[in-house]
């Protein structure tokens, strides 16, 4: 290994290159340690996708509204398997899949409408939990979208209703050029950080 041949990179060379210091952090400390660790820029493209993940699932509980289910047996069985997979010898594959496995079943349950207001609180308590563990289940630096940014999320929504579909598209460009990505949601336009 040596710079010279190009298969060395310091912390440095990765965040001028514009990684997420996260996903650098993910890569990092997702193998297990009696492992060798084997850095590359498709397991670093792999770690920004569930990072992504992570914070789409943030985004959507904050959208929740109203009653339905609390999630308390599900965040606990979540956080009882984390820790059993980390008292594993140090088991972060086994326990980052069982947080992946309560996002998944809980997306479900959003997309059903079953999940109320508590049970969103439960969830995003629960992450914020695991993120003093593992530091990897935060919100995101700038996830707020600023006032500029909702504006022109807003007249894109007015452009879509007049069907001025150019317009409407020359927004999201916009928006993506500054680094933003609309996604279209059954409960309206949803804006976040281009990953």
């Amino acid at each position: 290994m040596a710079k010279s041949f190009g298969n060395f990179y310091t912390l440095r060379d990765l965040l001028e290159k514009g990684h997420d210091a996260l996903a650098i952090r993910w890569v990092l400390i997702a193998t297990h340690y009696r492992q060798p660790s084997n850095f590359s820029f498709a397991a670093l493209d792999a770690a920004d996708q569930s990072l992504q993940r992570i914070r789409d699932f943030r985004l959507r509980l904050g959208e929740v509204s109203g009653d339905g289910a609390d999630l308390r047996a599900e965040t606990e069985a979540c956080e009882t398997a984390f820790g059993e997979s980390l008292d594993d010898d140090l088991n972060i594959s086994g326990a980052l899949a069982k947080v992946f496995d309560f996002i998944r079943d809980t997306n479900k349950r959003l997309d059903a409408g079953e999940v109320g207001i508590e049970g969103t609180q439960r969830a995003l308590d629960l992450l914020n939990r695991l993120d003093g563990v593992t530091g990897l289940f935060s919100p995101g630096t700038g996830e707020a979208a600023p006032q500029a940014v909702l504006d022109l999320v807003e007249e894109r929504q007015k452009a879509r209703r007049e069907k001025d579909f150019a317009r409407a598209d020359s927004i999201r460009d916009s928006l993506l050029e500054q680094g933003w990505v609309i996604e279209d949601t059954p409960d309206g336009a949803r804006v976040k950080p281009k990953s």
